[in-house]
Formats: structure tokens, sequence, C-alpha cells
């Protein structure tokens, strides 16, 4: 999950982050509904090792680093939105 290479400036609009964040989610939890699941546990949709694979492409679809000690952290949803809009700059 942790790749020295990549560049955490790049410059993302919340609406832009809001549909990219999204389809991510999506990808992998398929009625995943924003309006009733922000706040759920994200292991009550997806295994442990799907999780790694969001946290993966969020890493790759917005260019940032998301350490492993930081993941061990995030329970919903929310938070996983949290701690990527953190990494942009996003408010």
């Amino acid at each position: 999950m942790f790749s020295p290479s990549k560049d955490s400036s790049m410059s993302v609009s919340n609406q832009t982050f809001e549909i990219k964040f999204l389809e991510v989610i999506k990808s992998f939890v398929f009625d995943f509904e924003e309006s009733n699941d922000m706040d759920d546990p994200v292991l009550d949709h997806v295994d442990s090792l799907e999780f790694v694979e969001i946290v993966m492409d969020l890493e790759d679809k917005f260019n940032i680093e998301i350490p492993d000690a930081e993941t061990e952290e995030i329970v919903t949803f929310n938070e996983l939105k949290t701690l990527v809009k953190s990494k942009l700059s996003i408010d």
C-alpha cells in the first residue's frame, strides 16, 4: 500500500473527489448507497482483503499514500472518506 514514488500534491475539487471516491467504493460494494451506508462499518460490506484493495485503488485514483497504520483506525466509510480527503487537503 505504500509507494514512495507517489505525489500527494494532486489537486482535486470536492465534487470530483466525491464522484471518484464513490466509483471506487461501488466497484466493490455494488448496492452501496451513499445516503444510507456511509456510517456503516466497512467490514459489514467487504472482507479485509477487499478493504485493502479499496485502499489501494483510492491511493492509485488520487495519487496518494495511506500508511497501513492509518487504515487500521478506519471503521466506517465516512472515516475512510475523511482520511482520503485529508491526504488531498480537501475540507
